[in-house]
């Protein structure tokens, strides 16, 4: 059966079409899955091997499960292409790319869970539904190994053993080539893995046992428990109320097919755990051979390079520097850190939480943690922040990159939500540099702060590398600083808009309109000084940030009421919900994230409509 490519629907227009296809359709079917993912991931080379472990997978569960109103869910959004695919996602979408599921648009994606972690928490909501409601669908959950190391993953593990719900959970063991530091789960997963060769001489025992005379049957049986007892597989999850089967072969179809089937056939109650295994070397060489010829992707200088040569100089002078990530290290700019100071490097991928929390200790005997976090994870570990970090005033330092929207990844990875968070948090001390001139007095001022939490952020912005960074002094702490001088309009930018408060005012100029540029530097604590001589001078107050309502711009407005300046137009240029809803830099033109064009209509709108006359008449 030979299956031709859909540009409009992806490989297929429905799972339902591979139903009633052989295992020779489906090996078929997995080459062109194959090959329409690297198409549309070799440009970018992102999640490649991940996305390729899977692909069989994906095809073994739409083969043999009845979704969507079987729920198959899928915790890893950035192994997700092949599933996309299969239920008709258009292949050329930027969509595939992302880890975003966008369950709003297809039936097949009926829940996107906010990060890796949260997916079987779900399930498990899906599957006591299921049950409360009379219905009898399968609920199927496939998760990363490393997932297994998240707080809400294990509390779900938990729930769903003791409940003795029909849940079947698809762990994916993804063997990698990256010397990750694993957690003690992952490394019990690998000692499984390590077992398969007993799974095959066991195999060969049972067969011999059914045609041997009995004297020899009952030596087969005997060797065939010390086998048994030379081995725990999966002794811990079948504590935890699971029946454990595997290891499998996650890349072979022919293997996962009747494993799957005979999972989906059983008629006991009670949940399921499966291991797969998956290796990125057999995929890694079918991509190389792809990828090796596509066009090299540009990497400059970005702030977080910057702000590891800094930091690395430093971390050599300092024994007490230690640092703490919850980064995936594949292809990381923090990966130099952990290769030249392993002993002090720890890694925690999806354990964000567990990271904060380790840090506040670190910190309560002296030392300098240093926490490197995605923007978009840090709404996770608010509860920690808070009360084990910002309430005990302990000097944990956050440096936190993929600030503002993102471009590719959709809303849920826009690093938008942690300042309008923290700002309302005490002692924790929050600063964002505008350009690569200010970032490394920035580092200056993280590591000198030994009195308080600082926590500092900077989008994915790469520029040309111009070599070794120089020695600066630290930046003072809570200090802005005003760039150009005007005397009608205060623009007073936090973060990187800094640059497009620059551009409108070259434009506002041009109309003989006279403006001064500040960069606020810190969002707490505010420069109160600076602020209030802006106020003082100037008719309209502009505050301009990359983030939602509630965060710097919300904080200064306040200020400058609270401090008597009720004539003052003041006003806020602030990301609109519909972009924080959707996550992407532009939704159209005539509706542009923090851009200069949205400052100069919004400075033309105070001044065509004079509203702060009418706040001075009100006053």
């Amino acid at each position: 059966m030979k299956l031709e490519l859909s540009p409009e629907f992806g490989i297929l227009q429905s799972p339902v079409e591979m139903r009633g296809m052989t295992v020779e359709d489906l090996k078929n079917l997995s080459k062109q899955v194959r090959g329409q993912v690297i198409k549309q991931l070799v440009k970018s080379s992102r999640y490649m091997n991940a996305n390729l472990a899977v692909v069989d997978l994906a095809i073994a569960l739409h083969h043999l499960f009845n979704s969507p109103y079987d729920k198959v869910m899928w915790d890893i959004g950035y192994q997700t292409a092949a599933h996309k695919l299969l239920t008709g996602q258009n292949p050329s979408s930027t969509q595939l790319l992302s880890p975003t599921k966008y369950h709003n648009d297809n039936v097949w994606e009926f829940f996107d869970g906010s990060h890796a972690g949260s997916t079987l928490s779900a399930a498990s909501g899906l599957s006591e539904a299921r049950d409360i409601l009379g219905k009898s669908n399968h609920v199927v959950c496939v998760i990363d190994d490393v997932s297994l190391g998240s707080g809400l993953t294990l509390e779900a593990l938990l729930q769903i053993g003791a409940s003795a719900s029909k849940v079947i959970v698809i762990v994916n063991h993804f063997q990698r080539s990256s010397q990750t530091r694993p957690n003690a789960l992952v490394e019990y997963f690998e000692r499984i893995s390590a077992l398969r060769p007993y799974h095959k001489i066991k195999d060969i025992a049972q067969e011999m046992g059914r045609d041997t005379p009995g004297n020899l049957r009952s030596v087969i049986k005997h060797a065939e428990e010390i086998i048994n007892s030379s081995q725990s597989d999966g002794e811990l999850f079948e504590q935890l109320g699971f029946l454990y089967t595997g290891p499998l072969d996650g890349n072979e179809i022919s293997q996962l097919i009747p494993a799957l089937k005979n999972i989906r056939d059983r008629e006991e109650a009670g949940p399921v755990l499966v291991h797969i295994i998956t290796d990125e070397n057999k995929v890694a060489v079918e991509s190389s051979c792809i990828t090796s010829n596509a066009p090299k992707q540009k990497h400059g200088c970005g702030f977080m390079k910057i702000a590891v040569k800094q930091l690395h100089r430093q971390a050599e002078i300092d024994n007490r520097i230690v640092f703490v990530s919850s980064h995936n290290m594949d292809e990381c700019p923090i990966s130099p850190l952990k290769r030249d100071f392993y002993n002090k490097f720890y890694e925690f991928p999806l354990s964000d939480q567990h990271a904060v929390a380790f840090a506040a200790g670190l910190a309560c005997e002296g030392l300098k943690p240093i926490v490197f976090m995605r923007s978009a994870f840090f709404s996770k570990c608010a509860d920690q922040i808070i009360n084990d970090v910002a309430m005990q005033n302990l000097p944990v330092r956050f440096i936190v990159d993929g600030a503002g929207l993102s471009s590719r990844d959709g809303p849920k990875y826009a690093g938008i939500q942690d300042v309008s968070m923290l700002s309302g948090v005490p002692n924790i001390n929050i600063m964002a540099p505008a350009d690569r001139e200010i970032l490394p007095k920035m580092i200056g001022t993280l590591l000198a702060n030994n009195d308080s939490p600082t926590f500092m952020k900077f989008p994915d912005t790469y520029f040309a590398d111009t070599g070794e960074v120089a020695e600066v002094e630290p930046w003072s702490l809570g200090k802005g600083r005003v760039l150009r001088t005007g005397h009608r309009v205060a623009l007073i930018s936090f973060g990187t808009v800094l640059q497009e408060c620059l551009k409108a005012q070259d434009e506002l100029a041009k109309h003989g309109i006279a403006v001064t540029v500040a960069d606020a530097c810190f969002a707490s604590p505010l420069d109160e000084q600076m602020i209030l001589e802006l106020a003082d001078k100037h008719e309209i107050i502009v505050c301009v940030e990359d983030g939602p309502v509630g965060g710097f711009c919300a904080k200064t407005a306040l200020f400058i009421m609270k401090s008597g300046y009720f004539g003052k137009a003041i006003t806020q240029v602030t990301l609109e919900e519909d972009l924080v809803l959707r996550g992407s830099r532009r939704l159209a033109s005539d509706k542009p994230g923090i851009c200069s064009e949205r400052i100069i209509k919004e400075v033309q709108k105070i001044l065509q409509e004079k509203r702060y006359d009418k706040l001075s008449m009100a006053s």
